[in-house]
């Protein structure tokens, strides 16, 4: 008893670094902020591991060539190097397909993979050469039973309080699951079989037990075959050891639990129900070619054989496959914008580690990592016959046979590209060659790199070495825990329990049809939750490979049941051609959380290239009080051919307290607009990001604006409070209109301000005249928008009021509007007259107005103005004086008045845009022209046309 109360504390530190590793992989959330603490935890345990790794190295020559010339010590050396200028080539290469310079969301997912790499071979030659005694190997085993034993209790739970059919534990997924059972059953039945019916013998039994049942439970058929050729590599190196005949003479000692478990696993099966279920996934094995999830995986694999084809030998750089996956695939891959909201997930890795390694670290990245493993298995199938140890030779031949069920399992599986899973991977390697040491090797002091009464070479001494390392671990794990929490996004996590939401596309196919190049058109698809009373659907919707589509507007949509939401899709062709796209619409519809929305377009006529030109390039706010705002302005110019067309958007990426104004420009070639961008802070803080500014310009598709800001002052924090939640219209005719108003007021802290934008994902038959589309509101201040619904034709409606603002707790808000057109259909007509109005000459400074008349010539139906605008913002010579927007009866005109007043003596052009309900003509465009001229001394001022003019 005494004897194992001092093994115990001997080994403590052991005990403590493996409980830091398993309690966040078994029982913490794989979700939101606790994915970073559990990245946060395990990157602690590699750190503490460097730190023990290196609390006795003594370098010298003669040690170094030995660990050199140690298992896979050297490929796993060559495998982090080439990783690390991997890194370094990767983020310091512009990208021309993606964008000028890779964001930091992409720089994070490189630098996530880099230290995952990085902090399994630490765990590697931590196990390796500070495991080895047999004392700790024992530990060790115990340590991974009972790992085995919690992963499949947390297992069972999940799959026992789920109704999706899978088990999937703390990892939130049955895949990484199955790749940590994977590896430990090996160890489990090879101990269950082993020596006297002890303590450690009926644990080991219970954790195989246990772990076949639930690895059963994942659905996992990569697993299972990976688990079923890692138990037969296991037996051949069994019988190999231990001799036919010996394995003959004794076969009582391991049929009997063998059988035991096979009865028990069965008795499981029959009183759980669950036998139904895991027979129809295994028979899918048998038609593997008509099954979804593997014809997805083919497409990603040829995703990743056309990334090898580019550059075979470097390969695209470590972590790079998510990020630049969707060039190469035509829909199985998520787009780059995709990534860089929501980061890398299961959906954007190829499941294949050896086609990801050759697509991200090319081939010779991919002949290292085989290095690795033929090492390893090389090492050990020679150590096998001159260990003498039961615990060492079963230990290695537990490993070996883990790792073999690894290399199969990873053909299929994306587990082992995450950190919950990969740690474990590179601890069963480096205990397996901690089992093959000898005792010389074992004696030598410092175990990696050292020989007896050796001086250090470098003179550091051990207490520097020993700090040296705490300081890169603290920097490594502060670096690690900021790339993975950093941009961390709530994932749309399907859930089985409650209301289901069901997702509805109408239409799934957008036919534009045939464009003229430098034309724009626009088009609309809905977005409905039809599924059980009280079930939200939540979402996002993306286009792959965007250039000529648009997506204008907010890109995430939630709807509770019966409501829907609109979005608009841009096509601006700048070349004859033939495009076809695919919308990605993921949400958290458990039966269909991707869906896809096909796009198709022709183009027809000369080539305008448009051309991109911002400035300036970086935003600097400098130093703003907390409850101010300040505003910065950039602007667009389209400098491209004539005849081109400039189409784009700006978006801000991040929520943060920035607000870009207007969010879409469309230039032609020569025109510029301006956007602004707001700034209202709300409490102390920095901001370093960029702006994603994205266009049509086939040559900088994906541009960026840097913002740089700071705050200072106390905590202001707005509260946003909406009069309504919902704005139901009641039943309207067709050809009328009904009003309904929004109160939006602040009702944060004292000194705050509320800043913040309102607008409509479609204009009809929905409209927003009544109030500005901006706000900056104090504490206690309020803004009334006013809505109106103006059907067209008859049916149910229903859209969503999107109020972006400053407040941290509801960035977004939302109203649901909902109404019903009933009545004949009735059709307006627009007719402008006239569509070119000339102003002549006039003086600068002076004034002249002319005047247009919009006429409704419809059946029946109000002619519905939603906005009258000027195309080009940046020429400020003419202006509206009239209301923006009306509704005209039939048979009935409004007037509308122009001013021009020349700021310089120049010709000016302008085209004023009128948006309204006439479906065959929804945005008319009168041109305006003018010229602005300086009068000599004493010349009469009047305009060439005799039009009355007047100074100011």
């Amino acid at each position: 008893m005494q004897g194992g109360l001092s093994n115990v504390r001997r080994n403590a530190p052991l005990y403590l670094l493996a409980l830091l590793l398993l309690a966040p992989v078994m029982f913490v959330p794989n979700t939101g902020a606790w994915q970073g603490m559990k990245w946060f935890a395990m990157q602690a345990v590699v750190f503490a591991s460097l730190v023990f790794l290196l609390a006795k190295v003594r370098w010298s020559p003669q040690g170094i060539r030995q660990f050199l010339a140690t298992g896979p010590n050297l490929a796993l050396v060559l495998l982090v190097g080439w990783a690390g200028l991997s890194f370094v080539s990767f983020t310091n290469t512009a990208l021309p397909e993606m964008m000028t310079t890779p964001p930091a969301r992409l720089r994070d997912i490189a630098m996530a993979e880099l230290l995952r790499l990085v902090g399994g071979a630490i765990l590697f030659f931590a196990a390796m050469y500070r495991c080895s005694s047999r004392e700790r190997l024992n530990s060790l085993l115990l340590l991974l039973l009972g790992g085995g034993v919690l992963a499949s209790v947390s297992g069972l739970l999940s799959y026992s309080t789920s109704a999706s059919n899978v088990a999937t534990a703390a990892f939130g997924n049955s895949q990484l699951l199955a790749s940590f059972l994977v590896l430990l059953l090996p160890v489990a039945v090879v101990f269950a079989q082993q020596g006297a019916m002890n303590a450690r013998r009926i644990f080991a039994l219970t954790a195989a037990v246990m772990v076949i049942g639930t690895l059963f439970l994942t659905q996992n058929r990569s697993a299972w075959i990976g688990a079923a050729v890692g138990l037969v590599v296991v037996a051949l190196l069994a019988v190999k050891t231990v001799g036919f005949r010996e394995v003959r003479t004794q076969k009582h000692l391991f049929v009997a639990p063998a059988l035991a478990a096979l009865v028990a696993i069965g008795a499981f099966f029959a009183l759980s129900n669950t036998g139904e279920v895991v027979g129809a996934r295994a028979q899918t094995l048998t038609a593997a070619q008509a099954d979804g999830s593997f014809q997805w995986r083919m497409g990603m694999w040829d995703t990743a054989r056309k990334m090898i084809a580019d550059k075979p030998l470097t390969g695209r750089g470590i972590g790079s496959f998510p990020m630049v996956a969707g060039y190469y695939s035509n829909h199985q891959a998520p787009s780059v914008h995709q990534v860089k909201t929501v980061g890398a997930d299961l959906a954007s890795v190829p499941h294949n580690e050896y086609l990801q390694i050759a697509a991200e670290l090319g081939l010779v990245g991919l002949g290292l990592y085989l290095a690795v493993l033929a090492g390893f298995f090389v090492r050990g199938f020679k150590a096998l016959s001159r260990i003498g140890s039961d615990t060492r030779k079963w230990m290695l031949i537990a490993c070996m046979g883990a790792i073999a069920a690894q290399c199969v399992d990873a053909l299929g599986n994306p587990g082992w590209r995450f950190a919950d899973v990969s740690p474990l991977f590179w601890l069963i390697l480096g205990t397996g060659m901690a089992a093959t040491r000898t005792h010389r090797e074992r004696q030598e002091v410092g175990e990696v790199v050292a020989v007896r009464n050796v001086r250090p070479a470098f003179g550091f001494g051990r207490l520097g070495w020993q700090a040296l390392s705490a300081v890169l671990a603290i920097g490594l794990m502060a670096t690690s825990y900021a790339a993975v929490t950093g941009h961390q996004v709530d994932p749309l996590e399907c859930n089985y329990e409650g209301p289901q939401p069901q997702i509805e596309k109408n239409p799934e196919r957008l036919d534009f049809g045939t464009v003229a190049v430098g034309r724009t058109v626009d088009k609309t698809f809905t977005i409905s939750n039809v599924g059980e009373r009280g079930s939200v659907l939540r979402g996002t919707v993306a286009i792959n490979k965007t250039n000529p589509f648009f997506l204008l507007g907010p890109n995430n949509f939630e709807l509770q049941a019966g409501q829907s939401t609109s979005f608009t899709v841009r096509f601006t062709p700048v070349e004859a051609d033939v495009y076809f796209k695919d919308i990605t619409v993921n949400s958290n519809d458990c039966e269909t959380p991707v869906g896809e929305i096909e796009v198709v377009g022709n183009s027809e006529g000369e080539t305008a290239i448009p051309q991109i030109e911002k400035g300036p390039l970086t935003l600097d706010f400098g130093t703003v009080r907390v409850g101010s705002q300040a505003t910065r302005q950039l602007t667009i110019r389209n400098v491209g051919d004539p005849g081109s067309r400039l189409v784009g958007t700006v978006r801000n990426p991040s929520d943060n307290p920035f607000f870009v104004t207007p969010g879409t420009f469309d230039l032609k070639a020569g025109e510029s607009t301006v956007i602004s961008v707001r700034f209202a802070p709300i409490q102390e803080d920095s901001h370093n990001f960029e702006l994603e500014v994205e266009s049509n310009d086939p040559n900088d598709p994906l541009g960026e604006v840097a913002i740089v800001a700071e705050s200072t002052g106390p905590d202001r924090i707005p509260d946003i409070r909406v009069s309504a939640e919902t704005v139901n219209f009641g039943s309207v005719n067709i050809g009328s209109s009904r009003t309904r108003t929004v109160t939006i007021t602040n009702v944060g802290d004292r000194g705050s301000l509320l800043v913040g934008s309102v607008e409509l994902r479609a204009q009809i038959p929905f409209s927003f005249p009544g109030a500005r589309s901006t706000f900056s509101l104090g504490r206690n201040e309020s803004i009334t928008a006013t809505i109106r619904f103006a059907p067209q034709t008859e049916g149910d409606f229903s859209e969503n009021l999107l109020i972006q603002s400053n407040d941290p707790e509801t960035a977004t808000g939302r109203v649901n509007l909902a109404g019903t057109g009933v009545g004949r259909e009735a059709f307006p007509d627009i007719e402008v007259d006239p569509t070119r109005v000339s102003f002549g000459r006039v003086a600068v400074g002076r004034e002249v107005t002319r005047s247009i008349v919009i006429r409704n010539e419809g059946d029946s139906g109000s002619l519905l103005v939603g906005r009258i605008r000027l195309q080009s913002t940046s020429n400020n010579s003419f202006s509206i004086l009239t209301p923006r927007s009306f509704s005209i009866r039939n048979g009935e005109s409004r007037t509308v008045t122009i001013q021009f007043r020349p700021s310089s003596g120049a010709n000016f052009a302008n085209s004023l845009v009128i948006e309204s309900n006439d479906p065959r003509t929804p945005n008319g465009t009168v041109r305006l022209s003018g010229t602005g001229f300086r009068p000599t001394s004493g010349a009469s001022v009047r305009s060439a046309s005799g039009a009355s003019v007047r100074g100011r």
